[in-house]
């Protein structure tokens, strides 16, 4: 949000960030909706007042990932 970024250039920078985590660690949930013919819809909410680097946010979005698809399994 403004409140937290105030230039367009880093809440972009955050936006392409958590897109492209998503887009390479979405097979899994992706194959899992098909197999249980389910429909998922997703929203992402960054929340840190700090910019975090990529390997930390694609990390968050694996556990974030990975917690979602146990609890679809179970």
């Amino acid at each position: 949000a403004k409140k937290r970024f105030k230039k367009a250039v880093d809440r972009n920078r955050i936006k392409r960030m958590i897109r492209e985590a998503y887009r390479l660690n979405k097979l899994d949930l992706h194959d899992l909706s098909k197999q249980q013919q389910q429909q998922i819809n997703l929203a992402i909410l960054y929340q840190s007042n700090e910019m975090l680097n990529y390997q930390a946010i694609e990390a968050d979005i694996n556990n974030a990932l990975a917690k979602l698809i146990s609890k679809i399994k179970h």
